[in-house]
C-alpha cells in the first residue's frame, strides 16, 4: 500500500503545468482576443502567459479584465493589453461544455497599473486541476 502511495504521489506531482518563458510563448491568435486595445499616455500594459504541460491541455482557458471577456488561451500562449493606469482585476475560467458558468471556477487576482508599468502573469493548473493565476518574474 506504501509503494502505491509513493507511486500515485510522484505521478500527481508530475501533473502541474509549467511555467514559459514570455519570450518563448506563442501570441495568442487574433480570432481568440477579444478585448479592444486601450492606448493612451496614462496606460500600461499586462501580459499574461499561460503554462505548458497536460494538465487541462485540451481546454482554453477564458481570460477577462475587469469583468470583460479578453482573451481565450492555448498553452503556451501569451497575450499583452494596454490597460488605463489604476485598479484591475483579472480573472481566468475554463468555459464549455463541461462548465455550465465561468463563475463556477474563476480565479481572481486585483492588480494595480502606472502609466509606463509592465507587469507579468502566470495561468497555471497545478496538480490536483485548480487553475489559478498569479504575478511571475519571468521576463
Amino acid at each position: 500500500m506504501k509503494k502505491l502511495l509513493i507511486i500515485f504521489s510522484l505521478i500527481m506531482v508530475g501533473c502541474a503545468t509549467s511555467a514559459v518563458n514570455p519570450k518563448l510563448a506563442k501570441i495568442t491568435p487574433e480570432n481568440r482576443i477579444f478585448l479592444s486595445e486601450t492606448y493612451n499616455e496614462n496606460t500600461g500594459k499586462v501580459t499574461v502567459i499561460r503554462d505548458s504541460g497536460v494538465t487541462n491541455g485540451k481546454m482554453l482557458i477564458t481570460m477577462y479584465i475587469d469583468g470583460k471577456r479578453a482573451a481565450e488561451m492555448d498553452t503556451s500562449e501569451k497575450v499583452t493589453f494596454n490597460v488605463n493606469s489604476g485598479e484591475h482585476i483579472i480573472g481566468v475560467t475554463f468555459e464549455g461544455m463541461f462548465f455550465s458558468s465561468p463563475d463556477e471556477i474563476m480565479q481572481e487576482r486585483e492588480f494595480t497599473i502606472s502609466e509606463g508599468d509592465h507587469k507579468y502573469y502566470r495561468i497555471f493548473t497545478d496538480q490536483f486541476g485548480n487553475l489559478d493565476i498569479k504575478p511571475t518574474m519571468l521576463r
